[in-house]
């Protein structure tokens, strides 16, 4: 929510000589791995040709932020491919 966001965060941890620990490897994540996983599961055998027949891609395939739309409905990626990037994502924030 709005009000957990604007909580202060905790500092981030250190080591002894108080230099900030380096956040894990992304590749690291449980999320990397899922996404790594549909990667080679569902998208590297689809092709895009066969992807862009749906005639829901376009209209569910796209973002707009300050007035610029972005189309990536012509990307090898589906609606799953975008739930876990946005999921890896919000793991490194």
């Amino acid at each position: 929510t709005q009000q957990q966001n604007n909580q202060q965060q905790p500092p981030a941890p250190t080591n002894p000589n108080g230099i900030p620990k380096p956040k894990p490897l992304v590749s690291s994540t449980h999320e990397w791995k899922r996404l790594q996983h549909h990667a080679n599961e569902v998208i590297a055998p689809s092709h895009l040709r066969t992807m862009i027949q749906d005639p829901n891609r376009c209209s569910s395939m796209y973002a707009t932020h300050d007035g610029v739309y972005f189309d990536y409905s012509r990307q090898q990626a589906t609606l799953e491919t975008m739930d876990l990037l946005f999921d890896l994502a919000e793991k490194r924030e």
